[in-house]
């Protein structure tokens, strides 16, 4: 027991050393590590840190404001996305509200109107008879006005028919037309040919009515048997038609009856008064059966009818 006693004090007492050794050796180690750090008396370690640390909150509080800011953006984007819609739903809502009233007022006219018009019939037609009879007298009264200046208008060119561009129809007749009697003044054969000297050209269409008056005053109608008493009347008027036509202008006949103008551009002559034949000055203007020249005692021109004159 005893020796057993002895050898655990024994082992002891050498785990003690050991550990008093160890502490030794390590308080040693840790001296020379000492000598691997500088000396804060010989750098500006201490400062850089303060730098690092400040830098460090600086970029962290950057940090922080970046996240408010995110959040502040999102929320903002939140508020105005519904507000968005809140706008659109208020349109939507107006929208529909005026298309209802609008619908609602078509409706209200639909029904009012057919009401009104039938309130309003007399009024109405009282109002339309006095617009329309307005209307027709002022049509009435510009229709008068339109036939006055027409009446106008075809006075003027009766009044001027030198101007007028309807053509005298041709004196000649196959018939022995009415005529004067025979001068009485020792004319030879020829002259007492033209004892009944054919019409001469009535006027234009529209004084047809006033040709026939002149004619049946002018030239008195005559019996069969003064017809007879000339003898070869119609031949004889043919053949100095025929004369005339084929002579060349300038050249004179005279006067075998006495012509009364009925025109502007006629001549008026006696019976044996001279007349000189002259070339017509617009071969548009020659008309068959008249003749144009120049009265020797008054020195007009002027047509005149072919059947009243004989070759001088």
């Amino acid at each position: 027991m005893e020796k057993v006693s002895d050898s655990r004090s024994g082992s002891k007492e050498e785990t003690r050393d050991n550990i008093e050794v160890l502490m030794f050796k390590n308080n040693i180690s840790f001296q020379r590590s000492l000598t691997f750090f500088p000396d804060s008396s010989t750098c500006d370690l201490e400062k850089e840190l303060k730098e690092v640390k400040s830098r460090l909150e600086e970029a962290s509080k950057r940090i922080k404001d970046a996240e408010v800011l995110k959040r502040n953006y999102l929320a903002n984007k939140n508020m105005h996305e519904k507000a968005n819609d809140q706008e659109k739903e208020q349109e939507k809502r107006v929208m529909e509200d005026s298309r209802r009233k609008l619908s609602d007022f078509v409706k209200e006219l639909d029904q009012c109107i057919p009401q009104m018009l039938a309130k309003n019939d007399e009024e109405l037609y009282k109002y339309m008879l006095k617009y329309f009879t307005s209307k027709c007298e002022y049509l009435n009264s510009t229709l008068s006005e339109t036939r006055k200046i027409l009446n106008q208008m075809k006075f003027a060119r009766e009044s001027n028919p030198a101007s007028s561009k309807y053509p005298r129809v041709s004196p000649l007749s196959p018939s022995s037309p009415p005529g004067h009697q025979a001068p009485s003044n020792g004319s030879t054969a020829d002259d007492n040919a033209y004892t009944q000297p054919l019409n001469p050209p009535p006027k234009s269409a529209t004084d047809d009515h006033q040709a026939e008056g002149t004619a049946a005053s002018t030239h008195p109608t005559v019996s069969n048997s003064d017809s007879r008493h000339n003898g070869l009347g119609t031949s004889t008027h043919d053949q100095a038609n025929s004369e005339l036509a084929s002579r060349t202008p300038p050249f004179d006949v005279i006067a075998a009856f006495a012509y009364t103008s009925e025109e502007q551009d006629e001549l008026d002559f006696k019976v044996d008064e001279r007349i000189t034949v002259l070339p017509w000055e617009n071969s548009e203007d020659e008309e068959p059966g008249w003749l144009y020249g120049k009265h020797h005692g008054s020195g007009l021109k002027g047509l005149f009818p072919a059947n009243y004159v004989t070759l001088a």
